[in-house]
């Protein structure tokens, strides 16, 4: 099993998009979308498993981003090379904002632009590398990328996994010395003391392999068909399967 890392790091390349779906409307391309960016927002880079556990499948929580709006030119709607995915905060932020502005600055794409160039992760903030850079900050201000929602998100990923490696890190030792403890307790309460908090660290354990199965790099609701036709193409991008760890089942 492949989980998220504790902190989603921009991608160091432009995303390729891989699938060649059949023309449709653009509704239809969205099981090839999740698959292409891996089922991340590449702009804020929100994981669905950030926004729900449960799968993002009808909730609207994952939407179909038009790089060039559909306002601004109907005739590329349902042209596949003009879909990104992206998380409804997003989405919902960007609006109508023009590709490039009265001032001449250019919303950046993902799929021409390699976001680690151009944006850094600190702590919980997504920004600009360079402040001066006008179009990444026309591009973070477009998709209000640090709202303290997304951020929120972020915080609570990272301290989620990193507490669940920790964990698996570190109790199952402790829970061997326990066991080997009570096998030599002289009996009683001792033996039982050493029983009962032997099982509470298994309990817990139990619980941090839930939660790095909760960020699941591959959510349950993946989808195992598209416009494709063929799956060939149904695996992680390569800049977030290099930074998946595989998880303890």
């Amino acid at each position: 099993m492949e989980t998220l890392p504790a902190q989603t790091k921009p991608a160091s390349v432009a995303i390729r998009q891989r699938h060649t779906p059949e023309p449709s409307r653009y509704s239809g391309y969205r099981a090839c979308l999740r698959w292409d960016f891996g089922f991340c927002c590449p702009f804020c880079l929100v994981h669905e498993a950030d926004l729900t556990e449960h799968g993002v499948e009808r909730t609207g929580l994952m939407t179909i981003e038009h790089l060039v709006t559909r306002s601004a030119d109907p005739g590329l709607a349902d042209a596949y090379a003009n879909c990104r995915l992206a998380c409804r905060y997003c989405n919902t932020a960007r609006n109508d904002a023009p590709r490039r502005d009265v001032a001449g600055r250019w919303l950046l794409d993902p799929c021409e632009v390699a976001w680690g160039s151009r944006f850094q992760v600190m702590d919980t903030s997504l920004a600009p590398s360079n402040p001066h850079d006008p179009d990444a900050t026309y591009t973070y201000e477009s998709y209000d990328l640090d709202d303290p929602r997304r951020r929120a998100m972020r915080a609570r990923r990272a301290e989620a996994v990193g507490q669940a490696w920790r964990a698996i890190g570190i109790l199952p030792s402790l829970e061997s010395r326990l066991l080997a403890a009570a096998v030599n307790a002289p009996g009683g309460p001792a033996r039982a003391e050493c029983i009962d908090e032997a099982n509470f660290i298994r309990h817990v354990l139990q619980l941090a392999r839930q939660q790095l199965r909760r960020y699941h790099a591959v959510p349950l609701d993946a989808p195992s068909t598209c416009r494709c036709g063929t799956t060939a193409q149904h695996r992680l991008p390569d800049h977030l399967a290099a930074q998946s760890v595989e998880a303890p089942e």
